[in-house]
């Protein structure tokens, strides 16, 4: 249970307690994103940011991070008060390391059954706030239509057939019977209105996925027992997840006294074991999931997802519907750099995105995460500052990451490892012609694009990158090997910065406050070691403007 947890099941038991159900009112008509990457929250965070947005009457939507406003010209209002979200990882014990989406899957498939021994899940919470809480923020341009009512009808007898389960209307109790797998509804007419009658028949179809030949969860609970309020709590959250997406609108007082039968028994379990709470949450949002893929209620949404799957297939990216093709790996000294041109950085989780909000934070995600910058926003730093990068296409060398671009001067060195490695390892000489491990790059020589595409055999020339271009290109890369070596020599001073700040984050563990906090006992060290850099033997004014930049930022 982190922070985020315990306030939630703190609201929801309290909720309870006053005969109230936190998504009474149908949360919103649409579930809560990001305003920033428009990724839709997922899970306890779409549950909770919904309650909350509820609770303080937030008709909006969007939420994002302090800094993610802040980048995007965005002002959070004084005296505002944030949002707890949690950011789930897999965390490897052994190796003391968390795990990018690809090193879990590539781990999982090398130890098998003996994976869930050795990697755990761990959480991080962070701090959201709502549009409306927010200065400069654009108008929404695009606000969310609830599903028609007569279409709603319509996907009603999709979702029957596709799911293949028994329907009938009649009498004055809605129920789903596992025995002959039916869902019974009264008629139409008894309802308020097609909305109503729709959460209702959601609900019961959400009882129903529970069947053996599809979602297959323990149905076997009679009423009033504790495997009942389990189910109960699941189906009841699922429906109001599906209602959420479709924009049924508010839960009316006759829905909300069909469930108070239930709620004593859910104090009573979630009491006794307060995870259950996330575990219904968790399993309601495969169930809402499945309700709205098998009623097709949104076919383009499943065509768009389809086809971006087949588009980002072999690609090595992780990203979602809405932002997939817009990011890039780099590495963590590429992005401490950017850092200081004050480019938005994010660590991506499957098709969850976090953002970056302190220097503390980018150098705790840099020891144990894929960093990402935007592709457009890390073009548009380019041409404002340029200065050389090289990306690694692919490599047989694990020094290298797939898809990663790098500083030039630190690409080098690890080229040089690399080769000082494949020499040690005594597979020199006559396997030196076979090539033991080759690297297909792209150096970037200028912001228009100007750029120089090789694969090398590590162990040619002198080992390094600058020394394959000079033995194989010759004249023909003669410029942008001088151009290279004056980058690399700027960048030794960068990274030798790099490496002093990185010491002070070391040095306190990491827990360095947040930027727009006081510094406390790390604002000398940190205000030398910025002082230090305007001493350097390199320009002035550059070294000035980065400089003032981390003094902003301490202030």
């Amino acid at each position: 249970m982190n922070k985020v947890r315990e306030q939630i099941s703190q609201a929801f038991l309290e909720s309870l307690k006053e005969n109230e159900l936190p998504w009474k009112k149908g949360w919103m008509t649409e579930r809560p994103y990001n305003a920033v990457s428009n990724t839709e929250y997922r899970g306890v965070n779409s549950f909770w940011l919904s309650c909350a947005a509820e609770q303080k009457g937030y008709s909006d939507p969007r939420w994002c991070t302090f800094k993610q406003a802040r980048d995007s010209g965005w002002k959070v209002k004084k005296g505002e008060h944030g949002t707890q979200v949690e950011f789930w990882s897999m965390y490897d014990t052994e190796m003391k390391k968390k795990l990018t989406v690809r090193e879990s899957n590539l781990l999982k498939k090398e130890l098998g059954e003996d994976f869930y021994e050795r990697v755990k899940p761990i959480s991080s919470v962070y701090t959201v706030f709502n549009a409306e809480q927010m200065e400069g923020i654009p108008k929404r341009e695009k606000i969310h239509e609830p599903v028609k009512s007569d279409e709603l009808l319509q996907k009603r007898d999709t979702l029957i057939r596709n799911m293949g389960v028994a329907f009938q209307e009649g009498g004055d109790r809605a129920f789903y019977q596992p025995g002959d797998d039916s869902v019974t509804l009264p008629k139409m007419a008894q309802f308020r209105s097609v909305y109503d009658y729709m959460s209702v028949f959601l609900h019961e179809s959400g009882h129903a996925t529970g069947h053996e030949s599809r979602l297959n969860r323990d149905l076997s609970g009679g009423f009033g027992s504790e495997k009942y309020a389990r189910e109960e709590l699941r189906a009841e959250i699922a429906s109001a997840f599906t209602s959420q997406e479709l924009g049924l609108g508010e839960m009316t007082a006759a829905h909300m006294d069909n469930h108070k039968a239930y709620i004593q028994s859910w104090i009573k379990v979630l009491e006794k074991e307060p995870q259950e709470l996330f575990s219904a949450i968790r399993e309601a949002e495969k169930i809402s999931d499945y309700l709205i893929e098998k009623g097709e209620f949104f076919p383009e949404k499943r065509q768009g997802a389809e086809q971006q799957k087949e588009s980002t297939i072999g690609s090595g990216r992780q990203t979602s519907t809405e932002t997939a093709g817009t990011f890039i790996p780099v590495s963590e000294n590429l992005a401490g750099k950017l850092w200081d041109e004050e480019c938005s950085l994010y660590t991506r989780e499957g098709n969850d995105t976090h953002s970056i909000s302190s220097r503390s934070e980018l150098y705790e995600a840099g020891k144990e995460q894929t960093i990402y910058v935007r592709e457009e926003e890390f073009s548009g730093c380019m041409k404002k500052n340029f200065f050389p990068t090289v990306t690694c296409e692919w490599s047989e060398h694990d020094c290298f990451d797939d898809g990663k671009t790098y500083l030039v001067s630190e690409f080098n060195s690890r080229m040089a490892e690399a080769d000082r490695e494949w020499c040690q390892s005594g597979r020199a000489g006559e396997d030196h012609a076979l090539g033991y491990a080759k690297v297909k790059f792209q150096v970037n020589l200028s912001a228009d694009g100007d750029k120089i595409l090789e694969r090398q055999d590590i162990g040619d020339g002198d080992g390094s990158m600058l020394g394959f271009l000079r033995e194989s290109g010759g004249a023909r890369y003669q410029k942008a090997v001088e151009q290279l070596e004056e980058a690399c020599i700027q960048e030794r001073e960068f990274m030798d910065y790099q490496k002093k700040l990185n010491g002070i984050f070391e040095q306190k563990e990491g827990h360095l406050p947040h930027p727009e906090h006081v510094m406390g006992n790390c604002q000398d060290e940190i205000l030398s070691t910025i002082q230090k850099q305007m001493s350097r033997e390199r320009s002035r004014q550059g070294a000035a403007r980065q400089v003032n930049r981390h003094l902003e930022r301490v202030k």
